[in-house]
């Protein structure tokens, strides 16, 4: 079930826009080429992500094309490993949940304001957005750190 928090205005980031324009593009032409054959109706029959018939695409739908991506690079690794003389470094598989965990991640990296952090990922607690969404890499870690070391040494 969704919450109040859930329904929100989002920016869009980078060329995303333009993305999502070309998306569109690609989905209108897939309405129109399908006719009667299209699959989504009524509310959602403009959603912009759907499958070659225009059904609504799914999370599960999603974590195939993600993994599909992980596999080639796995493959890629592993081959490049042989030549190298080296066990290979694989990526896990992907669960598309995980890219919020990331985009949070990411956004506290790079100093965002943990209030903002929260608005953009739509949660109506402060400590949700901080407990369960934002992870300490090691590289943060130890930045943290060394303005603590400076602030000692002034």
């Amino acid at each position: 079930m969704k919450t109040q928090n859930s329904y929100r205005r989002i920016p869009f980031i980078g060329d995303v826009e333009e993305a999502l324009k070309v998306q569109r593009e690609k989905q209108k032409k897939l309405k129109k080429d399908l006719k009667d054959r299209y699959r989504s109706t009524g509310e959602l029959e403009d959603v912009v992500f759907c499958t070659t018939m225009g059904s609504p695409i799914s999370r599960y739908v999603a974590e195939k094309e993600i993994n599909k991506v992980v596999d080639a690079i796995n493959y890629e690794e592993s081959v490049n490993a042989v030549f190298e003389n080296r066990n290979p470094i694989e990526f896990e598989k992907v669960h598309s949940h995980a890219l919020r965990h990331t985009f949070c991640s990411r956004c506290f990296e790079k100093g965002i304001t943990p209030k903002v952090v929260q608005q953009l990922m739509g949660h109506a607690h402060y400590s949700t957005t901080i407990d369960i969404y934002t992870h300490v890499s090691e590289e943060m870690m130890g930045n943290e750190l060394e303005k603590f070391k400076v602030a000692m040494s002034s």
